[in-house]
């Protein structure tokens, strides 16, 4: 499925140039595999700036499309070849203005989201569907994670990323946490099951594309974050440690969005069984999650054991998302490039 095209950007001198860079610094970290050039002074008009891109696995359009909202002023032209076929698609502030032809985005899998009535993410996932045991990547309002499923239809294992399994020694992840169906609790695994390198790989890749797609950080620095926050408080959302982005929201209605078949719409429901269910007191188990003095909810099990996958380049440290919401605000803000994911 390897890609050719050559990305041309208009828009002013100053910011064609701020373009060039950010995308070669995002291309770095989240896709090393494609290989982005200056083209050749004919292919380059005066008024524009022209690279060319080798794609090994397609065009990184999430890639794209995450520095074009970071330049609105600037027009993306991105010509394509692949094979035989041909396409140009043009991006302006994260949009996709126009398209023609059949190109594959990289990286990207089926895809689930459901939210809550306020628009707060209840759960989010992407999968990868080539290899025996699915892999996936997940996220909800105030956690995220790594996970795999094994075995086949009620026999089916879900496993998951959890504190030992993020402070693996070495700075490698394994395969800590293991969840039936149905249980309201993982069982730890001891020791912890090391992810194979082609898995991490795998793994980093969905992630890469589904962050840049869908999710933004309510912990992120001042300049990866101020639009969201400023969209956000406009339209009186609560801002959550892990969110969705404001142009996601205004172009899909419903509570679930998904690209699921019929035949995977289980992992859905096994996650929201599991991993990502909500949390319930002691006193009042079928009680909904209670309002801190910020505004924000106590934390799902989830958050309370699994790590919170950090957004900047190798080697792999990893920061776990912490008892309360409040620590892992803070653990985020710790990271001085908030939506480079690069594990």
């Amino acid at each position: 499925m390897k890609t050719r095209a050559t990305l041309t950007v208009h828009g002013p001198g100053q910011l064609r140039g701020a373009f060039r860079k950010r995308l070669r610094d995002i291309l770095r970290d989240e896709a090393p595999e494609v290989k982005c050039a200056d083209a050749s002074a004919s292919a380059t008009a005066a008024d524009a700036l022209a690279l060319a891109l080798d794609a090994p696995l397609g065009i990184p359009f999430p890639q794209l499309i995450e520095v074009s909202l970071r330049y609105p002023d600037c027009v993306a032209v991105v010509a394509w070849t692949q094979n035989a076929a041909e396409g140009e698609t043009t991006i302006q502030n994260g949009q996709v203005k126009e398209a023609a032809g059949g190109a594959t985005l990289s990286r990207q899998g089926p895809q689930y989201l459901q939210l809550a009535r306020d628009c707060s993410l209840v759960l989010g996932f992407t999968l990868d569907l080539a290899r025996d045991g699915w892999l996936g990547y997940c996220a909800s309002a105030d956690a995220e994670t790594y996970f795999k499923l094994c075995g086949q239809g009620s026999e089916t294992d879900l496993l998951t990323i959890g504190d030992a399994g993020a402070a693996a020694s070495g700075g490698a992840l394994a395969w800590d946490e293991r969840w039936a169906a149905g249980a309201a609790a993982c069982v730890t695994l001891a020791p912890p099951v090391a992810l194979a390198p082609d898995d991490l790989r795998t793994l980093d890749k969905l992630a890469a594309a589904f962050r840049a797609e869908w999710l933004w950080y309510g912990g992120a620095a001042p300049e990866d974050s101020a639009v969201e926050m400023q969209r956000y408080a406009g339209s009186a959302r609560p801002v959550q440690a892990i969110n969705v982005k404001s142009r996601q929201l205004a172009s899909h209605s419903g509570a679930i969005i998904s690209t699921l078949d019929t035949s995977q719409e289980w992992v859905a429901q096994r996650l929201l069984e599991t991993w990502a269910r909500p949390a319930q007191t002691p006193q009042s188990p079928a009680s909904p999650r209670t309002p801190t003095p910020s505004g924000h909810h106590d934390p799902s099990p989830a958050a309370q054991r699994a790590m919170h996958l950090p957004r900047r380049p190798a080697p792999h440290g990893l920061c776990r998302m912490g008892r309360c919401r409040q620590s892992a605000r803070a653990a985020l803000r710790a990271w001085p490039v908030a939506r480079r994911a690069r594990f």
